[in-house]
Order: structure tokens, then sequence, then C-alpha cells
């Protein structure tokens, strides 16, 4: 009895020591995701890369370094390792989407049509193949029309989705683990049957507050309005300025605050973080990034304020701490003054600060 007690003793260490190398595993692999969706590329493959060597075959992993690949233009890597994630992990659809999107990027329509067809054999229920399979053949059928006539238009390009996140991909706990390290494909996750397709999302459009002439004073945390009028009227420039450094710091505040609904009603319309990702798939993103941590804590200073008519430039620099990572960068947010008040239209990071 006393053999069979240390057994199941050791048994239940060695599955907690999984759990910890597990968690340790998916913070890093968070730091990536985190990396990415800031732009910062380079930072990315490096922890990626890291965390490879420790655990070559981490789907998660490949798929990252991939994805890292794929916004850092560099095609040859990234369909290198899509197709490897293919072999190995063909229940599995993301790779697949994202493959057939840097073929059609590159032109190569045929291997990205090809690409999708076999990802359908494999998950004919996954509805994202279809859009993407449907956006791909409408193109080439444009082109082929274009070129029949000589027509002389604008270049059509196929508009086709990419996954930002490998949402099929769910390991098994421990002690499970240890005994399927070595299991055939057909023990990863299955792959569920797509969503109803959901009502849109609401888009929150918040208020322009615009007092006729108020003194407006703004602080770090605050936006205090005297009612008295000023002794002496503000300068235009100076009272477009203050409205500017309000909107970015509510930005930063909804931030903080984990208010998604509220930080997503600062960007326009037209925003779109980069040319591989669409307005959906960010928003989609950002939810997840916002909510799923304990606590954010978003710190703006060192300002520098441009006006050009009817857009401007803010950037600053931003310390970000959650419970899981933290970072200091220098960021600038460009503007636009729409019926609605000043919206983000675009965002990019300088790099460390």
């Amino acid at each position: 009895m006393t053999t069979i007690y240390w057994l199941r003793i050791a048994t239940v260490l060695l599955g907690l020591s999984s759990i910890s190398l597990t968690a340790r595993g998916d913070a890093a692999l968070d730091d990536v995701e985190a990396l990415i969706e800031q732009g910062r590329t380079s930072a990315a493959l490096t922890q990626v890369r890291g965390h490879l060597e420790r655990h070559p075959d981490d789907p998660r992993a490949l798929f990252l370094l991939a994805r890292a690949h794929q916004l850092s233009g560099q095609r040859a890597q990234a369909i290198e390792v899509y197709q490897r994630l293919n072999k190995h992990y063909p229940s599995l659809p993301e790779p697949y989407m994202n493959l057939a999107a840097v073929y059609a990027d590159g032109g190569q329509y045929e291997r990205a049509r090809a690409v999708l067809i076999e990802a359908l054999r494999a998950h004919s229920t996954y509805g994202k193949i279809y859009e993407n399979l449907l956006s791909l053949h409408a193109t080439m059928a444009s082109r082929a029309y274009q070129n029949a006539l000589s027509l002389n238009g604008e270049t059509v390009t196929p508009r086709l989705e990419v996954s930002v996140a490998l949402d099929s991909w769910s390991p098994a706990p421990p002690p499970a683990v240890l005994a399927s390290a070595q299991a055939p494909a057909t023990s990863l996750a299955a792959v569920e049957p797509p969503p109803a397709q959901s009502p849109p999302v609401e888009r929150v459009v918040e208020p322009d507050v615009q007092p006729r002439k108020p003194k407006v004073e703004v602080t770090a945390t605050t936006v205090a309005v005297a009612t008295s009028p000023p002794e002496s009227p503000l300068d235009p420039v100076d009272d477009e300025r203050s409205r500017l450094l309000a909107v970015v710091k509510g930005w930063a505040r909804a931030w903080s605050d984990q208010d998604v609904k509220t930080y997503l009603s600062f960007y326009s319309a037209d925003f779109r973080p980069n040319p591989n990702m669409s307005r959906s798939q960010w928003e989609q993103q950002r939810r997840l990034r916002i909510t799923k941590k304990k606590r954010i804590r978003v710190n703006l200073n060192k300002f520098n304020t441009s006006l050009n008519g009817r857009t401007a430039k803010v950037s600053f620099q931003q310390s970000y701490r959650s419970d899981s990572f933290r970072d200091v960068v220098r960021k600038t947010l460009t503007l636009e003054r729409q019926s609605e008040g000043w919206k983000i239209i675009n965002e990019t990071i300088a790099g460390n600060s």
C-alpha cells in the first residue's frame, strides 16, 4: 500500500508540474500575440523562436511564427510554416485559410484556390473557408473578364479573411497530455461547426462634447469643465489641442477600464490596423485581448500634437501594464475630425522607449 501511495503522489506532482509549464507557455505565447498585435513582429519572432526551441511541435507557437512572418512580408517563410502545420495538424482550419491568403496576396490565385478546396475536404462545416473561396472565385472571374475585353481599370485583388488566432487548438489537460503526447492527429479537438451569424456589433458613438465658451482643463485622470467664462478666450488652436488630448486620454481611460464598447468608439469606421486584417477581425481580437486580462493599466505622458486642417497627429509615451505583460513604447495616433468628433484613423508604434 505504501508503494501505491507514493506512486499516486508522484503522479499528482507530475500533473501539477505539467500544469505549471503549460501556464507559463501560454503566458509566453500571449506576449507573442500582443507583440504581433502591436506590429512589433521582429520582437515577436525572437520570442516565439525561443519558445519553439523548447517546444518545437507546439502548434500555437508555429501558427504565431507563421503570422509574424506573414505580417513582416516574409512570404516564403510563412508558407513553409503553414504547410508544416497543415501536414502535421490537418484538423486545424486556420493554417489553411492563412496559407491561401498568403498565396492570394502574392497573385498566386490557383494555388490559393487549391488550398481552400483542400481545406473544404477536411472542414466542410467551417463557414469562413466558403466565404474566402467565393471571394477568390469572384476576383478570378473579374480579372479574366478584364483580360478578355482588354479593359484598363483598377487591379482587382481578393479580400480573403485571415485568422488571427488558433482558436480551434485546445491542448488536453494533464496528465492526459503526457499519455497522449505521441497520439495521432485524430486526438486533436474536433472542429466546431460555424456559429449562427451574429447581429452586427453595435457601434457606440461618443458624443462630441464641445461647450460653447467654457474653459477646459485637462489633467492626467479627469477633464474638468469650468462653468464660469475665462478671463481671456483660448486660442482656437490651443482649444483644439485640448479637445484632442481629452479624446486621447479618454481612449486610454476606456482601455484601462476594460470598457470595450467605449474603447472601440474612439476609432473611425475607416480604421484598419493593417492590410491583412479586416475591421471586424480587429474588433474581435481587441475585444478578446482586453476582456481576458485580469487588469490593465495604461498611462500616457510626453505628448506632442500637430494639427493639419481636419487631421491631427498626437504622439506620446505609452506605459502599458497587465497581469501578464508590460512595456513602454512611443505611439502616434492619427485622428480625423468627423461629424461625431475626433476619431482615430491610424495607429503606429515607434518602438520601445
